[in-house]
């Protein structure tokens, strides 16, 4: 069959993925299954197309209700691979896209590629042998916390320091990092991991599941997009790199740039103390966040993403004008002085 175009096409209102009530996910998780050389590219779909049909294509308003799947790879929590994929039909990945943008604007459109899952697809498996490049994607992360691709430098450093999979961190741990990268753009500022990871720590479970980041004591940046993230794990379709060799997701060696795979491993992160020699860059962001209020919403700082004016929107979440005076030790730079400024007109 002939496989629908599914990018640039226009917005509309995304579905939800979450709704709040009780508390946000935690631990980490990763793959089974053999990996491929990362070289070895095989077949690529049509570049911004859904690849393939994998199931009944006239029924995937819902998901399919499965016998519980063999058991999964021992270091993997068993809440992991009970989950199959709502998106199992090439045509439930172009619905979704038809209605969400996943790329950024500047994006070419024959970057990436986009598909369903097998019905035997689980989130922490890793590509075959047979297969192109590719790495699994939550639609949530699009919907509701506005993510694009490709990722920019903060985010794949953060993956790779956290060396966690896209799929591998919980949502509400997504939204407080691009929580930070919003905030960061808003005043002018090239958010850097090395600045967020900071505020957070990190302890993976023995069972490797959905890892979460946790605020550390008395530095509380953002409140939780949710207090219960829901209905977001079955949610996930396959995102195909057009090459090994794109420079967005790969190096000059044709090495991933961040784990594309859920990690048995990841990163434990107890204290991730400044830099002894801070630069110019990471002395003004953690001056912004330590003078800013705690606790900012994440939920409203979302819709910065698309806000015409974010420097007004901003102002807008903390309801306060001007937000604050700029204290002497954040306006000691002409860098800092720029932006301030620029902010506070």
């Amino acid at each position: 069959m002939s496989a629908p175009s599914c990018l640039n096409s226009p917005s509309k209102s995304p579905p939800a993925c979450s709704s709040s009530s009780s508390s946000s996910s935690s631990s980490s998780s990763s793959s089974s299954g053999q990996a491929a050389p990362v070289g070895d590219v095989g077949s690529v779909p049509s570049p911004g197309l859904v690849r393939e049909d994998t199931g009944n294509a006239s029924d995937h308003s819902a998901p399919l209700e499965l016998p519980r799947p063999h058991a999964g790879p021992a270091w993997v929590d068993p809440r992991v691979f009970e989950v199959s994929s709502f998106f199992y039909t090439d045509a439930s990945v172009a619905e979704f896209l038809n209605e969400i943008p996943v790329l950024k604007a500047s994006a070419e459109e024959s970057l990436l590629a986009f598909g369903p899952c097998s019905l035997e697809d689980r989130v922490y498996r890793e590509r075959s042998s047979d297969e192109p490049p590719f790495f699994f994607m939550y639609s949530c992360l699009f919907a509701d916390l506005h993510v694009s691709l490709p990722f920019d430098a903060f985010m794949v450093g953060d993956l790779k320091e956290l060396n966690v999979a896209p799929t591998q961190l919980h949502p509400n741990s997504w939204a407080s990092m691009h929580a930070f990268r919003i905030v960061c753009r808003t005043f002018g500022l090239r958010p850097l991991p090395v600045c967020f990871l900071h505020f957070y720590s990190s302890y993976p479970a023995k069972l490797t599941s959905w890892q979460s980041l946790v605020s550390r004591a008395g530095s509380v940046l953002f409140k939780p997009f949710t207090a219960s993230y829901k209905n977001f794990k079955e949610k996930f379709f396959k995102v195909y790199v057009e090459s090994a060799r794109t420079r967005y997701f790969f190096d000059e060696v044709g090495q991933p740039r961040f784990p594309l795979f859920w990690s048995r491993s990841p990163t434990k992160i107890t204290d991730w103390p400044r830099p002894a020699y801070p630069s110019d860059d990471e002395r003004v962001i953690f001056s912004l966040f330590d003078n800013l209020p705690k606790k900012l919403p994440a939920r409203p700082l979302m819709s910065l993403y698309n806000a015409t004016d974010r420097a007004e929107a901003f102002d807008a979440v903390l309801h306060s004008t001007p937000l604050f005076p700029p204290p002497p030790h954040l306006t000691s730079s002409p860098l800092a002085l720029n932006v301030i400024s620029s902010f506070l007109y």
